[in-house]
């Protein structure tokens, strides 16, 4: 049985696009109270204890702030990794980005995704309780160590995963969750930086010096900026970030 349809009613159950909802919920007028644990269909289980190395919110990504939208749990190759709630595997795959990914949606509404498994022990279309191991942790998809990284979502928004779950005890910080706009209020944040950014479109002939001195920049910092390094063939027509 697929759950939580009254929540996502007129969207076919997918079981490879993470996200297929498409829906901005910023400014959603309505406030929903999810019961994310009951004695019927929805127990917890901590996805995994241990310290946040990188936590939900802005971070460096070279010289530029990147919104991480989860939060990444300290781990060693081989650790199992655990289902949150009840619920049923929607997508359990490799993916560039995620590395070894699952995503569970779950009978309280919400769903949740695990990365960068080195081996997942999950299939889409299973049927999943709290505490069944969905994965052992690794370093898969763009990773720079061995960690979990995880997510909690609602009709493919992200949500802060520490307004749900106190990481270092593994403990649920309620039974009920209230989800209205404030939950999504970074989005605002990460638009506001995106309009903040600048780009160059590449003309015939132009190399990284010749744009970089136009901008006032150095060479290093340009190239950095744009993860492309100092040899770089630039095409024409190519958008290079600037600021």
């Amino acid at each position: 049985m697929i759950p939580a349809t009254q929540h996502y009613e007129g969207v076919d159950w997918d079981t490879i696009t993470i996200n297929p909802y498409k829906v901005s919920l910023k400014e959603m007028n309505d406030t929903i109270l999810l019961a994310l644990k009951d004695s019927f269909d929805c127990e917890f289980h901590p996805p995994a204890i241990g310290d946040i190395s990188s936590n939900f919110g802005f971070r460096r990504w070279g010289r530029r702030p990147k919104f991480h939208y989860g939060v990444d749990v300290r781990m060693e190759v081989g650790d199992p990794v655990y289902a949150m709630f009840d619920g049923v595997v929607r997508v359990a795959k490799r993916s560039a980005d995620y590395g070894y990914v699952v995503l569970i949606r779950h009978y309280n509404g919400l769903e949740t995704l695990y990365a960068h498994f080195n081996q997942l022990l999950a299939y889409s279309g299973q049927p999943v309780r709290s505490g069944d191991i969905i994965g052992l942790a690794g370093s898969t998809g763009r990773s720079t160590g061995p960690h979990l990284h995880f997510e909690v979502r609602y009709k493919g928004e992200k949500i802060d995963p520490n307004k749900i779950v106190y990481f270092p005890s593994g403990s649920l910080l309620s039974d009920t969750l209230q989800i209205d706009k404030h939950c999504f209020s970074h989005l605002y944040q990460v638009k506001s930086v995106k309009l903040k950014s600048k780009y160059h479109i590449v003309k015939r002939g132009e190399t990284l010096a010749k744009i970089s001195y136009t901008y006032g920049m150095s060479v290093k910092h340009l190239a950095k900026l744009n993860r492309i390094s100092l040899k770089t063939k630039l095409a024409r027509g190519r958008r290079l970030r600037i600021k």
